[in-house]
């Protein structure tokens, strides 16, 4: 945007300096293969965030299994495993 401060006349709105080429108004090949795939990658984006708005976000039936384990007294952690997912999540955040 440019700003003439020495304008002898007023005006009410910006004033926009329009950029002076002498290169075509259509677009390089280039530039369409990129749109073009830039489009598809969209698309999968669309895809994949139209699907995980559509699954719920709590799996109830695993929820309503534990909670009747935890509830009856029969739900049992095995020390091992926890041990191993602890030790994967500090890996995966070391690296």
């Amino acid at each position: 945007m440019r700003i003439d401060l020495n304008s002898s006349t007023s005006t009410s709105g910006p004033q926009i300096e329009k950029p002076t080429s002498s290169h075509s108004a259509q677009p390089s090949n280039a530039a369409i293969v990129n749109q073009s795939a830039f489009s598809e990658s969209d698309m999968s984006t669309g895809r994949l965030a139209a699907a995980a708005l559509n699954s719920p976000e709590v799996r109830m039936d695993r929820v309503r299994t534990l909670k009747s384990q935890i509830e009856s007294g029969t739900y049992q952690v095995s020390p091992s495993h926890v041990a191993g997912s602890m030790t994967e999540q500090m890996r995966v955040r070391a690296s």
